[in-house]
């Protein structure tokens, strides 16, 4: 459910717990443009915001993934090159929903599902990854923010912004450069092709992108039966606003 929702994706490496900042923060974001197409990489940093794991996994630093479910979010921030998220209902970031990979555990998730829809129901969810294991992880009021000089300098594009790499794209010369984009891109709509990765659930991702009918409230709750499980979110081993794209951000020339 929640890979068929996903508008957008964050990819953060190696986060400290705590407070972020811009330097230490570094990632990447891709946006959905249909079924199986995603946007060309974008590098951006988290130059603000809080991250807190539970005790396990007992490490330092974790992967980072937050799945952007709005389209209205993601829209913002292709505009904006800016987006922020706060603790009010109105734009939350979640806790990523997580269970077991075990047959009982789905029938118990389905059942908790079913008095509790809401589980499955937010703007973006978190989640970890370290040494193999993933898990929810909470981030308090994160502002993501495009790093326009790493941009720049990895396309080679002197007045690049977000809304020109995201909607209309650039022309990459360097072979080496090019292939790199199309391995993202097409590691990332491997990962979300529901269709292949699960059969049984084919038609959930014909119907994420097609016009759906509207229905009465009393028609619109969820069957428990035919809810596709979260956990759908495979481990990956590899790799509102207040501002416009114009701003100067304080990126260094790091590796894009």
């Amino acid at each position: 459910q929640l890979l068929k929702d996903t508008k957008g994706i964050v990819f953060l490496k190696k986060l400290p717990k705590g407070k972020q900042t811009s330097q230490a923060s570094q990632g990447l974001f891709m946006m959905r443009q249909g079924l199986a197409e995603w946007s060309k990489p974008v590098a951006l940093h988290m130059s603000k915001g809080d991250l807190y794991w539970g005790s396990q996994p007992a490490v330092d630093r974790v992967d980072v993934f937050i799945l952007i479910q709005d389209a209205e979010l993601v829209e913002t921030f292709r505009c904006f090159g800016q987006i922020g998220f706060n603790c009010d209902s109105a734009n939350k970031m979640k806790k990523g929903v997580c269970i077991e990979n075990s047959d009982m555990s789905f029938i118990k998730f389905a059942t908790v599902l079913s008095e509790r829809p809401d589980l499955l129901q937010g703007r973006a969810f978190s989640y970890g990854l370290s040494n193999g294991h993933f898990f929810p992880v909470h981030i308090e009021n994160p502002i993501l923010q495009f790093r326009t000089s790493s941009n720049r300098k990895f396309y080679e594009c002197r007045n690049l912004d977000m809304q020109t790499l995201v909607l209309e794209g650039v022309d990459v010369n360097e072979p080496a450069k090019a292939a790199l984009i199309l391995e993202a891109q097409a590691c990332t709509a491997r990962h979300f092709d529901i269709s292949k990765r699960f059969p049984e659930y084919a038609d959930i991702g014909e119907e994420a992108f097609s016009p759906k009918p509207e229905t009465s409230p009393a028609l619109s709750s969820p069957d428990p039966t035919n809810i596709a499980s979260p956990s759908m979110g495979r481990q990956w081993s590899s790799s509102t606003c207040s501002s416009n794209s114009s701003s100067t951000n304080s990126d260094s020339d790091n590796e894009y």
